[in-house]
């Protein structure tokens, strides 16, 4: 990857009128921002629909676009969104409920273009299975994991007969789509255009509510419709309980025995969203943690083999290389070694540099040439939090390891941070906007382990200030970004 500097801001954190961002005008004005202040990159988390918590890592599609993502400013002005019921401090289950009835009055209206059926048709290999589960979710009114037996079968009478039965709302899921990819592809290549690539995320596992569950039960450790081991890993940093995610994990054998074909699809149409793609969980392609379903308890869960070595052989061969490793967490010889192999850039994070070992692999010094480095991460707290609930050896730490006065403010020590790890080897360094205004702990994007209070972060305009694209601007100047 070139030597630049980006920062991670996902869709939903540029907020609207509407508190809640999506495709629109303010995607286009954050572009610009990166464009004015020098940035090269614009880091995203996944696009994909999102749960009833806002999470877009436990999502009911790995291939389709969060429908709320959707501009509905194309088809209408504020007034005419406001008599529709949209407002300000919605909460994230009436804001969709709205929007979606909504883009349900839009497509009442809309006559089908060529262009939709040349997306229909180039994205059947996802969009059928797609709009069929989640008509299957809306008639029945339940998720997957509620379904009856036969309701779990994709081609039994009882599917087929709810299907036919609803083509109407299968089109509406179909529509919903073409409208998020045309909006993010004009996005995209507004920001190609003006030389800002843009990092992709791709969680590792889906949902059980989800599309492939439902219609490739066969790519998953599944039995009778219901997951025999489930997702998760053991204590870390993150959280020393370990985390149970309730997923199901993957059949490796039969992934293996097909060609890796539905991975290596998975990775073309993340080639097709973003420039470069962050592979979640990076570890559990060398190794993952499943749990028995009947005994959800991290301490009894167990390490088995993931699909290696030959998976990211095979993407290679398709070209599929612009790729950066999320290698944290439960790392072993075997994750390094497979780390290696592959090539690939993976990532530091500043937060974890401080356990006192002055070797420490997360220290600025060490980063390495093929690396994208971080202060922190979408799950770390914000730089200004992390800094003010340290114990005091370990802000010590940090003072030391910046060469700054023990009575700087955070603020000082904040920007000092972004300054070593802008001033690092790491051709990439990717900067949260909570950082670059000092944001506290009240300010992070996820805590790890919890479901409230997360993926809410708004991104305030002060960041369009001049104070800080001075900063930016001289910052990347000076470190050659």
């Amino acid at each position: 990857m070139e030597r630049g500097c980006g920062l991670l801001a996902h869709i939903t954190s540029l907020k609207d009128d509407f508190g809640y961002g999506c495709f629109s005008q303010e995607a286009i004005s954050f572009v610009d921002f990166l464009k004015e202040t020098g940035q090269k990159y614009w880091q995203l988390l996944p696009l994909s629909p999102v749960d009833m918590y806002g999470s877009p890592y436990s999502n009911p599609s790995f291939f389709a676009i969060e429908p709320t993502l959707v501009s509905l400013y194309d088809f209408f002005d504020k007034k005419q969104l406001e008599e529709r019921g949209l407002k300000p401090k919605l909460s994230l289950d009436e804001y969709k409920k709205i929007k979606l009835a909504i883009l349900e009055e839009i497509f009442a209206v809309h006559k089908k273009t060529t262009a939709q059926t040349k997306f229909e048709k180039e994205n059947a290999y996802w969009l059928d299975d797609y709009a069929d589960y989640m008509t299957m979710e809306k008639v029945l009114g339940k998720g997957f994991s509620l379904f009856s037996p036969e309701e779990k079968d994709r081609n039994s009478k009882a599917t087929k007969k709810i299907l036919s039965g609803n083509k109407k709302t299968v089109d509406f899921f179909k529509f919903v789509q073409f409208l998020a990819f045309s909006q993010w592809a004009k996005i995209k290549a507004y920001a190609n255009k003006n030389g800002i690539a843009i990092i992709g995320d791709m969680p590792f596992y889906p949902a059980t509510d989800s599309d492939v569950v439902w219609a490739k039960p066969e790519l998953f450790q599944m039995e009778n419709g219901k997951p025999k081991f489930v997702s998760g890993v053991p204590g870390d940093y993150f959280n020393e309980d370990g985390q149970v995610w309730n997923t199901p994990v993957y059949d490796v054998d039969y992934i293996k025995n097909t060609n890796f074909e539905f991975v290596v699809q998975r990775f073309k149409h993340s080639h097709i969203l973003y420039d470069y793609v962050r592979v979640d969980h990076f570890r559990g392609y060398a190794s993952f943690f499943k749990i028995p379903a009947d005994r959800p308890l991290a301490k009894y869960g167990k390490w088995e083999k993931g699909l290696g070595l030959n998976l990211f052989k095979a993407l290679k061969k398709e070209k599929f290389d612009k790729i950066i490793l999320e290698d944290l967490g439960v790392i072993d010889k075997k994750v390094v070694s497979l780390k290696e192999k592959t090539g690939f850039a993976g990532m530091k994070v500043y937060q974890f540099a401080f356990d006192g070992n002055p070797e420490n692999p997360f220290l600025p010094a060490y980063y390495e040439r093929s690396s994208v480095a971080y202060l922190g991460t979408h799950d770390n707290d914000t730089f200004c939090g992390f800094i003010s609930d340290a114990p005091k050896e370990t802000k010590d730490l940090i003072l030391k390891n910046l060469n700054i006065y023990e009575n700087a403010t955070d603020k000082q020590i904040c920007y000092a941070a972004i300054s070593a790890v802008l001033s690092s080897n790491a051709s990439v360094v990717i900067l949260m906007p909570q950082d670059l205004l000092c944001q506290g702990k009240n300010f992070r994007i996820n805590k790890p382990g919890t479901v409230d209070e997360n993926w809410k972060y708004q991104m305030p305009k002060k960041i369009y200030s001049k104070e800080v694209k001075d900063f930016l601007r001289f910052a990347i100047n000076l470190h050659n970004r």
